[in-house]
């Protein structure tokens, strides 16, 4: 392995913004070139962090009903970002199709 993709030490908030990026539609090898690190060292990063998330002071101080509703949406928008982004990408291969 080269050694500018050699594993490094990343704490725990880096590693988790990683791990949130890869949710919101970013891919691991995406984010393994932006850090220069093998894909699989993010991969385990998946394994390890993947129900992790940072949690913020307003949050523990809200009720967590309020909170899991947030949370709900902004999965919801999410989701619906990474779906405009693949109708547009089929948009695209079909009129290239069409042509």
């Amino acid at each position: 392995m080269p050694k500018s993709r050699r594993a490094r030490h990343f704490h725990l908030g880096d590693r988790l913004r990683v791990v949130e990026q890869i949710r919101a539609g970013r891919t691991v090898e995406e984010c393994a070139d932006d850090l220069q690190l093998d894909p699989d060292v993010i991969r385990e990063w998946l394994l390890r962090h993947g129900g992790d998330r940072p949690t913020s002071v307003r949050e523990i101080m809200q009720g967590s009903e309020r909170f899991v509703l947030e949370r709900r949406v902004e999965q919801l928008r999410q989701c619906l970002a990474r779906t405009e982004r693949q109708v547009a990408i089929l948009h695209k291969q079909l009129v290239a199709a069409l042509s």
